[in-house]
């Protein structure tokens, strides 16, 4: 038989049944005879029936649908992370819808709003880089739809997150550099208001306190994310006397590291000679550039997993008290030759 999709009703028809006695007998429900059953299934095969899951799902008030939501798919470390995420889901034969905020607080909305419409079981989310005000995810959340958050959060009592320990990252760096004879350490950061990156700025100040070693304010920058920024911060503090220079780097971000890095090899400034730099995120160009960059990695992939995993089991529990709130991810310090005096 020659049909684009065969239905229950199609079947029921051919065998003179009702749509529920086809439907139980699909189901091996022991209330119909073997006989029924056989016919149906033998049927079924035949005409090559698929059952219609999208209608069994949401009379069980399911989509099997969930939402991920990240500021870009194009930097290395969510694109790992989401690959993290469609392993899991693909194994637990869920879909995954992907919205980018572009790190717009306005797109953070808007994509929070179209996963409500289509319908989705739950979100896995990372804050963008504008998101100050919550009350967009509080009413999400007033719906009890579930949220696990990864890498930026909402950092709010009773909520789901998976992280990098962050403040370790930025302390092995910091200490790394310090084991290598730097002393005078210059830091290049992100807005505070993100967990991340004041996770990564107390990491650091912290390994300098425990060393003995001071903050100099002059050479700390709060926003300093992107290979321009990186360049116009080194370009500031490395105008000042030889004397009074920094003799290593730590920067919360490769970007603005690789910014750094060009323009002190433009200006003669030998790395790691003069200027140690270690970085954060191990994007991949870290390995290929000269010199290669030291720089803590991020587990994206592990954390897209971790986020996952946790999500599912929220939602196949039907009850979010029985999961974990908080796992942290550990990070790992790849030194390469631009720490290595």
């Amino acid at each position: 038989m020659k049909n684009p999709r065969i239905t229950i009703h199609d079947l029921a028809k051919e065998l003179g049944l009702s749509s529920s006695t086809v439907s139980r007998a699909l189901q091996d429900n022991p209330r119909i005879s073997e006989k029924t059953r056989k016919d149906v299934t033998e049927l079924a095969a035949k005409w090559n029936y698929q059952p219609n899951s999208n209608a069994s799902n949401l009379r069980k008030g399911r989509s099997n649908t969930i939402g991920v939501l990240v500021p870009r798919i194009s930097r290395h470390f969510f694109s790992n992370a989401i690959a993290g995420i469609e392993a899991v889901s693909s194994a637990a034969k869920r879909n995954v819808v992907i919205f980018q905020s572009h790190e717009s607080l306005e797109n953070e909305k808007a994509g929070l709003e179209a996963f409500l419409r289509i319908p989705v079981d739950g979100f896995i989310m990372s804050l963008s880089a504008e998101t100050r005000q919550y009350e967009h995810i509080r009413e999400v959340l007033k719906r009890d739809i579930p949220i696990v958050f990864f890498d930026r959060v909402l950092e709010e009592e009773n909520n789901y997150r998976v992280v990098l320990d962050d403040y370790a990252g930025a302390f092995q760096a910091t200490e790394h550099l310090i084991r290598q004879g730097c002393r005078k350490i210059a830091f290049m950061g992100g807005p505070d208001y993100l967990n991340n990156y004041r996770e990564r700025k107390r990491g650091f100040t912290d390994a300098l306190e425990k060393n003995n070693l001071s903050v100099n304010p002059g050479w700390m920058a709060e926003q300093a994310l992107t290979r321009e920024e990186g360049a116009a911060f080194v370009e500031k503090i490395f105008g000042q006397s030889v004397q009074n220079r920094p003799d290593g780097l730590f920067s919360c971000s490769d970007y603005s590291a690789l910014g750094a890095i060009l323009f002190m090899k433009k200006t003669g400034i030998r790395i790691p000679e003069e200027v140690a730099v270690a970085g954060f995120a191990n994007e991949p160009f870290t390995e290929f550039m000269e010199p290669a960059m030291t720089s803590v990695d991020q587990s994206a992939e592990e954390m897209g997993q971790s986020a996952a995993e946790m999500l599912f089991r929220i939602i196949d529990s039907g009850d979010a008290e029985k999961s974990a709130k908080q796992q942290y991810i550990q990070p790992k310090l790849v030194i390469r030759k631009s720490t290595m005096k």
